[in-house]
């Protein structure tokens, strides 16, 4: 089953919003953002089940060892629970949907799941994240993340020039996850 941005109901929208700004606040990587809608796609479709398999709870169906009940039903335990599991691998390769299976283990036979949800995460994090704001010229300190706002309902990423998209250097030309041209302001990518 594929989950768009524009199946989302109004509470899907608002867990992901949620996980999307908890992982903002964490510093997360653009990888961890992706294994993080990924993994609750595959779990839950975004939702906060207060049911599952055993005792699976929540929108990333933690199990009772992860937590108490009512930590398991709280989305920014989850979330936070599930970014700390991936910090331990940022020096791993591999995908997002990788880092999901890793952070979230599933029995061997289903670790493939997560990273079947790559165009669905890419678009929910694509609709859900905007950057915008002046950021600091190359070398200079990264004061803060940019804030999270909804997209425009009306906008179109194929209005935009990505062509000045510099990707050369990760180290020096992305800042907080984001991209920046070569006037150093943003340009939204988490990919």
């Amino acid at each position: 089953m594929s989950l768009y941005f524009r199946d989302l109901n109004s509470r899907q929208r608002a867990n992901a919003t949620t996980s999307l700004r908890i992982w903002n606040e964490q510093d997360g990587t653009p990888r961890e953002a992706k294994a993080l809608i990924e993994a609750e796609i595959t779990e839950s479709s975004i939702e906060n089940l207060h049911y599952g398999d055993g005792t699976s709870l929540g929108i990333l169906q933690l199990i009772a060892s992860n937590g108490t009940v009512a930590q398991r039903l709280d989305v920014a335990y989850c979330v936070r629970w599930f970014l700390d599991g991936a910090r331990e691998f940022r020096s791993r390769a591999g995908s997002a949907g990788d880092l999901a299976g890793w952070v979230q283990r599933p029995a061997a036979q289903y670790l493939y799941r997560y990273a079947t949800h790559e165009a669905e995460a890419d678009d929910i994090i694509d609709n859900i994240v905007h950057v915008a704001g002046p950021h600091p010229p190359p070398g200079e300190p990264f004061p803060h993340r940019p804030s999270l706002e909804p997209v425009p309902h009306n906008f179109n990423p194929a209005q935009h020039d990505y062509s000045e998209l510099v990707r050369a250097s990760a180290r020096n030309h992305v800042r907080g996850g984001h991209y920046l041209d070569s006037a150093g302001r943003a340009i939204r990518s988490l990919r």
